[in-house]
């Protein structure tokens, strides 16, 4: 499955349970994906998921997170409508 290749997902909640669920099958359908929670960086994920530790009730945590995947993007080439416009690289 492919339907989703070039697309860049964020899945919230992604150590365990249905965000752990979402992030996998996300994954699957093609998508690159960063996990986030307090607990993925102890999870193991499938190809294409990203680990990204975050506590959501930190606002300092949140913003880390979106820096880390602003630097991610600018790290290869962009593929046409990988990411929100904010997040594309300049």
């Amino acid at each position: 499955m492919s339907e989703l290749k070039a697309r860049v997902a964020v899945a919230t909640g992604a150590s365990r349970g249905v965000g752990r669920g979402v992030a996998g099958a996300l994954a699957q359908a093609g998508a690159t994906v960063f996990a986030t929670g307090r607990g993925v960086a102890a999870t193991s994920f499938p190809a294409g998921v990203v680990a990204a530790p975050c506590d959501h009730t930190d606002d300092a945590a949140v913003a880390a997170v979106s820096g880390m995947m602003a630097i991610e993007f600018r790290r290869r080439p962009p593929r046409t409508g990988e990411a929100a416009p904010e997040l594309r690289p300049q």
